[in-house]
């Protein structure tokens, strides 16, 4: 089961919903299996964005912002924006579509799936990763 549930993907254009109903297929079959030794106690979070003092206007701006930017802030804006709004895209590719056309640019980053990282450091590396080689 272990191997089932680590290859749902978290890519784009997944929303929450998507990623929750492929972790139901994989759990209700074994639903009844076996008993835990100890419980599952569910929690939520609602998270609090607060502003970083950081803008862009262009797209040296935006390279430079991602990458002066906490770890947390951008993956802010690359997952929880997208799972909170439910659109399916993250908010790097939408404004790079959206204020610069830049149809292609913005797909690379939308094939990166989150899921595969241990940590937000990670993924911020590899988006940067990802922009530069599309914009530079």
């Amino acid at each position: 089961m272990a191997i089932e549930l680590s290859s749902i993907s978290g890519a784009e254009p997944a929303t929450i919903e998507d990623i929750r109903r492929e972790l139901l297929s994989v759990l209700e079959p074994r639903a009844d299996e076996r008993p835990a030794r100890r419980e599952f106690v569910f929690v939520s979070m609602v998270p609090v964005p607060y502003d970083v003092g950081l803008k862009a206007e262009s797209l040296a701006e935006f390279l430079d912002a991602i990458g002066a930017a906490p770890a947390e802030s951008v993956a802010y804006h690359f997952i929880t924006r997208r799972v909170l709004d439910g659109i399916g895209r993250n908010e790097l590719s939408k404004w790079l579509e959206e204020e610069f056309s830049l149809v292609e640019v913005a797909e690379a980053p939308s094939r990166i799936d989150p899921l595969i990282f241990d940590n937000e450091h990670e993924l911020k590396a590899e988006i940067i990763k990802v922009l530069e080689r599309e914009l530079l």
